[in-house]
């Protein structure tokens, strides 16, 4: 938080084969010694009451597998259709149009179109999560 000035921040560590939850935290964070005087935003926990969409954090795990299975270099450039993708009956969206962008650039961008593209390359078969 003080690194990048934000106003609050969470933290969650899980167990990658169970999904167990090994650790939670939460900044700002009302002291247990004293919680009824904290403020109300010191209260809130983050990490539970918070929504975060899914494909924006899932962009991490299908980034981290193609680069590890090296199918994608973080140079590599991708059309990322200008902010909209048809693909069979669905419609893809990004937040606002890119054109061409990096690898590096739609994990900085959170491009959906870029990531589907870089998805691709991993095949249907890669992208199940079973243990």
């Amino acid at each position: 938080m003080s690194r990048t000035g934000a106003q609050a921040a969470s933290a969650v560590f899980l167990d990658s084969a169970t999904g167990q939850i090994l650790a939670l935290a939460n900044r700002p964070a009302a002291d247990a010694n004293r919680y009824g005087q904290a403020d109300a935003e010191a209260k809130i926990n983050r990490a539970v009451v918070h929504e975060y969409e899914p494909g924006s954090t899932f962009k991490v795990v299908s980034m981290a597998a193609v680069l590890e299975q090296g199918k994608v270099r973080p140079e590599d450039r991708f059309d990322c259709e200008n902010g909209m993708l048809i693909t069979g009956r669905r419609r893809i969206r990004d937040s606002s149009p890119h054109g061409i962008l990096s690898a590096l650039d739609i994990m900085v961008k959170s491009s959906n179109i870029g990531m589907v593209k870089i998805a691709r390359r991993l095949g249907s078969e890669n992208l199940v999560i079973n243990r």
